[in-house]
């Protein structure tokens, strides 16, 4: 997977990501897979998100609490949420957003 395109800030945090589906299939949606591996990072979302933990533990950090995902769970992240992705070690997980134009 290649790196994650934008700036985190968070050296020796290795974020990878690759995108399958994008609006250049046509589609009003996107979708692909993201690892990391070992910490954090804050992101904001002008978009709704749904990621699909494959391996690992994903953990997402919201004003409300942390929701910990692992092998098999679902988790939603609505438009305008303030979030930290992060992993205690390795996450990787598929993700889907709409709409697809997820980066801004």
């Amino acid at each position: 997977m290649p790196p994650f395109p934008f700036e985190i800030n968070r050296p020796g945090m290795d974020v990878r990501l690759q995108d399958v589906i994008t609006q250049a299939q046509g589609s009003p949606m996107a979708a692909g897979f993201m690892s990391l591996r070992q910490g954090a990072f804050p992101w904001h979302l002008d978009y709704d998100e749904i990621e699909f933990v494959i391996e690992g533990e994903l953990h997402i950090g919201t004003a409300q609490g942390v929701k910990v995902g692992r092998p098999g769970d679902v988790i939603f992240v609505p438009k305008g949420a303030d979030i930290t992705f992060g992993t205690p070690n390795f996450a990787r997980f598929f993700y889907v957003t709409y709409p697809a134009q997820w980066s801004g």
